[in-house]
């Protein structure tokens, strides 16, 4: 263990995760993150007012603070697992992860969903996604999680047509909905790269990668998923380097955000009841390393971590990375 990690786990031992911020701090527009290391997901802790940011590699989950102090929450001392989306249950104190384990970079992957005591920052969940297949599939992954407000946990794989459902308190996992319309398209292609519960709590939103497109899910008829339609622009822009795919999702009130690699989405359903069409509107003025986002204290904050410059592409991550609130007044309807 490093120093750094050592004072550390010395200063949360005594305060607490809770304890990290005394008081309300309004969060800033702007954090520049240290660290070298690609980022993946990001989720966020009302309560204290902490980011919570995953690494692509290193296994690492660090906390930022609202007044921009970096901790470590917790680290995973394997280099075959890779971190992605993340997820905060703020009612139960518990932070879920997606992970994906890998022997090298062309074997299969193997993908798990990793629950987080956020107290105590210890790993107390561990859900085999492989296993919810019963042997049908050799490789899984985990790419985006989200948390209804009864504690049902949702994860989408980028690699298998499906949503993962899993359900703690009675320790159960299962497919909650399979469809070829999220199979990744082409050689190479990933499937499902986002996930966000609706607010009203009768949906699920997923976005596929490539072509960009969303889907409905009804909570109480999974296999009945339609995707929605777009009025005047299309999410996504053709030929447009910033959106190569879509990524992360993320509602704010009920404006949902879509993220791409330089650009966000916000989207409006035009139909409460059955969230079959929607209008888009575009941001370019957003860094451009971005694959996630998380609602904090009523905005929109990105992840500038370039984590699907590194995994995707292939290029280099460019440092600083940095998270950046997505100010409504961008959007160009």
């Amino acid at each position: 263990m490093t120093i750094r990690n050592l004072l550390n786990a010395a200063l949360l031992g005594l305060v607490g995760v809770a304890g990290l911020t005394g008081c309300d701090v309004p969060l800033q527009d702007y954090y520049e993150l240290r660290g070298l290391d690609p980022l993946k997901g990001v989720a966020y802790d009302p309560g204290p007012q902490v980011f919570y940011t995953t690494s692509l590699v290193g296994g690492e989950i660090e906390m930022v603070t609202s007044l921009g102090r970096q901790y470590l929450f917790h680290r995973i001392d394997d280099p075959q697992i890779t971190l992605h989306g993340a997820a905060l249950d703020a009612a139960r104190r518990r932070l879920w992860v997606c992970a994906v384990d890998r022997d090298d970079i062309a074997s299969p992957g193997h993908g798990w969903l990793l629950g987080f005591d956020v107290e105590e920052r210890r790993l107390e969940v561990r859900v085999d996604l492989r296993e919810l297949h019963q042997g049908e599939v050799t490789e899984t992954a985990c790419e985006a999680v989200d948390v209804a407000d009864d504690g049902v946990v949702y994860a989408v794989d980028p690699s298998q047509p499906v949503v993962y459902r899993y359900d703690p308190g009675a320790n159960r996992g299962s497919i909650l909905a399979r469809d070829d319309a999220f199979a990744p398209t082409g050689a190479g292609g990933r499937g499902l790269g986002g996930v966000a519960v609706h607010p009203g709590g009768e949906h699920l939103i997923v976005a596929r990668t490539d072509p960009p497109a969303l889907f409905v899910i009804p909570l109480d008829e999974p296999h009945a998923a339609r995707e929605v339609s777009f009025a005047d622009d299309p999410l996504g822009r053709p030929g447009d380097p910033r959106f190569p795919a879509a990524g992360g999702l993320t509602f704010v009130g009920e404006d949902l955000y879509v993220v791409f690699l330089g650009a966000v989405q916000r989207v409006r359903f035009t139909d409460a009841e059955g969230l079959r069409t929607a209008r888009v509107a575009t941001t370019t003025a957003v860094p451009s390393g971005l694959a996630m986002a998380t609602s904090a204290d009523g905005a929109a904050y990105a992840l500038d971590g370039d984590a699907f410059k590194v995994e995707v592409l292939g290029q280099r991550a460019e440092v600083p990375f940095s998270l950046v609130r997505v100010d409504p007044s961008v959007f160009a309807d």
